[in-house]
């Protein structure tokens, strides 16, 4: 997975580094992460196949229902009352 660039939130851009804690993953400091300013700008990225993006469940939930990202894996990662979902195109 850290051979993909990581697609975040300039507004929460501490989300990977939890996850990639949460499942015991030690970060690479080769490990590139790209920060948008907006969610869509985000989701759009990783539906351009520019990386893996970390979603909020209701922001992400149109672009999972159409099909333009998919589920890469079920961990979620809750911070804040925040749900997010690893998403990827």
């Amino acid at each position: 997975m850290l051979k993909h660039r990581l697609l975040g939130s300039k507004h929460q851009p501490e989300l990977w580094r939890e996850w990639l804690r949460k499942l015991g993953i030690a970060e690479r400091p080769t490990a590139q992460f790209i920060d948008f300013d907006s969610f869509h700008l985000l989701y759009e990225a990783a539906v351009n196949g520019l990386g893996i993006a970390m979603g909020l469940e209701v922001i992400v939930e149109p672009y999972l229902d159409d099909g333009r990202l998919s589920h890469l894996c079920d961990v979620r990662c809750a911070r804040e009352n925040i749900l997010c979902r690893l998403s990827r195109a």
